[in-house]
């Protein structure tokens, strides 16, 4: 899925509108005893974490104010500490969220299976899954004049949640895959929405001309 509001809708009515922190990303399938596993495409996901820095900023006006988590600062009495902090935490902050990020786009275009759940790189994409968690957990935890969490130092809460549908989804769909037969694997790069949003654009454009957005009942028409 991609993080439009009609997927999250979908998403919240299989797995409940509690908070994702408490979120299992799978669903009981009607149709089968086979767990039905909800993901948000990684490609997707990457977008919307570039679009929550570009609206970081300092000023007032800046929607975002990303502040992650930093190790405890050394005590100082005069006004410089309190810069020399900021400094230090903001340069701390993109070092880390540039490491984890990059985790994830080398993992998700990796064409090398993934054969066993001792793949170290589930391992790793759960760390980065538990490092967002930390922050998020660090700003509910900063409150603001209002005594309210300061959620401006996240990135949006609906982009946290694709991030973890994206890592936590696919370690399940993993479990699931490599405990149900030994002789298929995961493909990380394939995991994606490419293929499906190939199939979709050729239907639209070979039945239906210039709409590139038919509603249920076109595209129900064009088969």
């Amino acid at each position: 899925m991609d993080g439009a509001v009609c997927n999250r809708s979908f998403m919240h009515l299989c797995v409940g509108e509690n908070s994702y922190l408490n979120y299992k990303f799978f669903s009981p399938n009607p149709t089968s005893s086979q767990d039905v596993i909800l993901t948000m495409d990684v490609s997707h996901v990457l977008k919307k974490i570039r679009n929550n820095i570009m609206k970081s900023g300092l000023t007032a006006k800046s929607t975002r104010h990303l502040t992650l988590p930093d190790e405890p600062q050394l005590k100082m009495r005069n006004h410089l500490a309190e810069e020399v902090k900021k400094v230090k935490q903001t340069l701390n902050g993109a070092v880390q969220l540039l490491e984890n990020t990059s985790k994830i786009v080398s993992i998700f275009r990796d064409m090398r299976q993934i054969v066993t759940l001792d793949d170290p790189r589930l391992n790793t994409l759960h760390a980065v899954s538990e490092w967002f968690l930390e922050w998020e957990k660090f700003a509910h935890e900063q409150k603001s004049n209002t005594k309210k969490p300061n959620l401006k130092m996240l990135m949006s809460l609906e982009c946290h949640e694709d991030i973890q549908a994206c890592i936590q989804g696919f370690i399940l769909l993993c479990k699931f895959v490599l405990k149900m037969s030994s002789t298929i694997h995961v493909t990380l790069g394939l995991i994606n929405s490419d293929v499906i949003e190939n199939v979709f654009y050729q239907q639209r454009f070979t039945y239906n001309g210039a709409n590139t957005n038919p509603n249920a009942l076109q595209y129900r028409k064009l088969l």
